[in-house]
């Protein structure tokens, strides 16, 4: 992706504030055990946040993240006795979810990137009402390769230093959806892929703050039926970033390191998830993120962090809540 020096250095303040106050407004997000959606192939500027800048021509960008969420996990007394008053939830301890992007200048205008995901969930544990009798159930853990998602983004509008950039991609049935317990297989939403294929569009924005830099996403996934009837529920996922430049990394100069201080809103809002066509209450909801991080590095590199601490969870029904939100990542152009 472009860095801070390429984008420009001016853009309408009411433009800015506007969109950001847009952003802000809209039904926050969704289901808690569910990993975000991000492209970070960039080495400068937001971490979630996917800015509408497009790779030059023939150049690849690459990132290698880690994201960790905690949980809030309801103890075993607590499923058994939510079983008994009529409602089976489960409780996941965390996940951890490696995931490795790709992304390549096509043209002036177009950037196709990939992003192939590893997930695991530690500790699921289920409330469950067999007759008159509720039982916690222990399912362990879940792992594996999970599904790989197509990204394309084309330039649609560029004023220095404002531009507008559409989203367009596929997520695939490629991850793992056979993980069993006890020799059960587990439902779909425990499982690392989702066996369902999913249209995704959206629209991103960059500018100049007094402050700093803007971006800001929306991104829409509708998901089609997949493994054991199941359906997700559409996602809408939104992010707003501010950005500020400390030092310029350059290379073979004095202050080869460069540095940016960054503070995200990640927001998600998603459906219901639907079973052989009946709907779950306790799935989807509302969960936003406030993550303040930094990146570093000098200029064809970077690493980054973040920690996101929930600001918003209005979850449906009855479902544990995350705790914190830890992200690591590694990016590379060349």
């Amino acid at each position: 992706m472009l860095t801070f020096a390429e984008r420009g250095n001016s853009t309408p303040v009411a433009f800015s504030l506007a969109l950001a106050a847009l952003i802000l407004a809209l039904p926050l997000p969704a289901r808690a055990d569910h990993p975000a959606v991000g492209f970070g192939s960039g080495v400068s500027g937001p971490i979630v946040t996917i800015p509408a800048s497009v790779l030059p021509v023939a150049k690849w960008g690459a990132s290698f993240r880690v994201e960790w969420v905690n949980f809030k996990t309801f103890s075993d007394s607590e499923l058994v006795s939510l079983a008994q008053n009529g409602t089976e939830a489960h409780s996941t301890r965390d996940v951890v979810s490696p995931s490795l992007s790709l992304a390549y200048g096509v043209s002036r205008t177009f950037t196709a990137s990939a992003r192939i995901p590893y997930i695991v969930r530690h500790d699921i544990r289920e409330g469950h009402l067999e007759g008159v009798t509720a039982e916690a159930h222990d399912h362990g853990d879940s792992r594996g390769i999970g599904d790989v998602t197509v990204l394309g983004e084309f330039l649609v509008w560029e004023r220095e230093p404002s531009r507008i950039a559409l989203l367009t991609g596929i997520k695939t049935p490629t991850g793992r959806t056979t993980v069993t317990s006890g020799g059960e297989r587990l439902e779909t939403e425990h499982q690392p892929g989702s066996g369902s294929w999913d249209l995704i569009e959206g629209i991103a924005w960059s500018g100049k703050a007094p402050v700093g830099y803007l971006d800001a996403n929306l991104l829409a996934t509708f998901p089609s039926q997949g493994s054991q009837e199941t359906n997700l529920g559409t996602l809408l996922t939104y992010n707003l970033a501010l950005s500020r430049k400390l030092a310029e990394g350059h290379h073979h100069q004095p202050g080869f390191f460069g540095a940016d201080l960054i503070v995200e809103l990640n927001g998600e809002v998603r459906a219901h998830e639907k079973v052989a066509g009946e709907e779950d209450p306790n799935s989807g909801g509302n969960l936003l993120y406030l993550a303040p991080g930094f990146r570093f590095g000098p200029k064809a590199w970077s690493a980054s962090f973040s920690f996101g601490a929930p600001i918003v969870q209005a979850l449906n029904g009855t479902q544990h809540e995350a705790q914190y939100r830890l992200l690591f990542g590694l990016s590379a152009s060349f």
